[in-house]
């Protein structure tokens, strides 16, 4: 049977060694450095997105759930190779390119989800710098970069260009007609939240006999409003076949009306 990816890699030791030393949160363990990358890949997913692929042997569910907030599969790839690297041969430029990748799937989680700033210096505190929580930490920090805060830096630079966008409701209008109907003007409506518009888009839909459910409400509305501004004259009957039918009878009415006068007159 071949042997699991985990079996044969330093990331499959480093999350065994964090299984064994997290009950000890004070221990050199768990606050060394390949055990706190596992922390931050934690806090990054969460411990079944990390833990749950070591146990049953899958990597490729491993690759999945660091995808899941949108890290690309390459730098997955990437990754675990400096990862690997590194545990072979220690060097500052693996050192540093394992904590921003770190940095960039902690930025994308940032980019979909709302984070806390409890969250976010949670993370903060366990990457490499010199205001990392434990001096371990501080002392790896110094040792393999020449600039010390150039991790916090990337950091910092991260958290303020992977903002999420908040797109603004727009508000959705009617027929100016018929907030007119109800006596409301463009003013009024321009100076409503798109909150506010909705609750009164309802109103108007009562107003005029319309289902909030109807497919067609819009439609329904305008013709509404078109026959609010041109009723059917009273002797109407709102068909105009029927109409013109209707004043050709009239019209032969009074014709027949002045023959029968003319020929009394005569």
């Amino acid at each position: 049977m071949e042997e699991s990816y985990f079996a044969k890699t330093i990331l499959g030791k480093c999350i065994n060694d964090y299984l064994n030393s997290k009950n000890d949160p004070n221990g050199i363990a768990y606050n060394s450095f390949f055990v706190v990358i596992v922390r931050m890949l934690i806090l990054i997913y969460d411990e079944l997105d990390i833990v749950t692929p070591f146990k049953t042997g899958n990597e490729e569910l491993l690759n999945s759930n660091l995808a899941k907030y949108g890290f690309a599969y390459e730098n997955i790839i990437d990754f675990k190779a400096a990862l690997q690297r590194y545990s072979l041969n220690p060097n500052s430029s693996d050192y540093i390119a394992i904590e921003k990748y770190l940095i960039d799937m902690f930025a994308k989680k940032k980019l979909t989800l709302d984070l806390t700033a409890e969250q976010i210096m949670a993370f903060q505190s366990i990457i490499s710098s010199p205001q990392a929580d434990n001096p371990l930490i501080i002392a790896d920090n110094f040792a393999m970069t020449s600039d010390p805060n150039e991790i916090l830096n990337y950091f910092n630079q991260a958290m303020v260009e992977n903002q999420k966008t908040v797109i603004a409701k727009a508000k959705e209008l009617l027929n100016m007609g018929a907030y007119q109907a109800l006596n409301y003007s463009l003013d009024d409506i321009e100076a409503m939240s798109p909150e506010e518009v909705d609750e009164l888009n309802k109103r108007v839909y009562m107003h005029f006999n319309i289902k909030d459910t109807a497919i067609n409400k819009k439609y329904l509305l305008d013709k509404a409003i078109y026959d609010l501004n041109h009723p059917t004259p009273a002797y109407s009957t709102g068909n105009g076949f029927v109409d013109m039918l209707f004043f050709l009878s009239i019209l032969a009415t009074i014709g027949l009306v002045v023959a029968v006068v003319t020929i009394f007159l005569l």
